[in-house]
């Protein structure tokens, strides 16, 4: 039975190895855990955010098609979950802007102008103190296919 040296073993995997140690050391250098990188608006700017919150279904179950029930009747039945989901989504926005969030967000996959409202009430309910609240949210449902869609929430006028 043949056997390896161990300089042998280390030439087959001491190139990945080192690839391996300089990626993490450019990581832990670079891509901390610091929100520092997280996107601000200068004076005169606007935040802007694409964000897909992934089949963010309202409270309500509204007998969707066969695609849709799944994540209708889940939403509907658990508020806990849909609690959870839109405490996540919340935390993860009001981490840009210096904590108020984007000025003008985008969302894909809602169900609802109800589940586009529960987004917007959940972030203002966590903005600091002074910042300018969500108020509009733009929508057009549809009825074809998914029943999901693009919504646009709003601090602007």
């Amino acid at each position: 039975m043949a056997s390896r040296s161990s300089s042998g073993l280390f030439k087959s995997i001491g190139p990945a190895l080192l690839l391996a140690v300089v990626v993490i050391a450019f990581l832990l250098k670079n891509g901390g855990t610091s929100d520092s990188g997280a996107p601000t608006a200068g004076p005169g700017e606007y935040l802007f955010c694409f964000w897909n919150v992934e089949n963010l279904f309202d409270d309500r179950d509204d007998k969707r098609g066969s695609v849709d029930e799944e994540y209708d009747n889940w939403m509907a039945k658990k508020p806990e979950d849909l609690q959870l989901k839109l405490d996540r989504l919340t935390s993860v926005l009001l981490s840009m802007n210096a904590g108020r969030g984007p000025d003008i967000l985008a969302v894909c996959e809602v169900e609802s102008i109800r589940a586009a409202e529960l987004l917007r009430d959940a972030l203002n309910k966590k903005l600091p103190q002074g910042a300018a609240p969500y108020g509009d949210v733009q929508m057009k449902e549809v009825a074809a296919g998914r029943h999901i869609a693009p919504a646009v929430i709003t601090r602007l006028p």
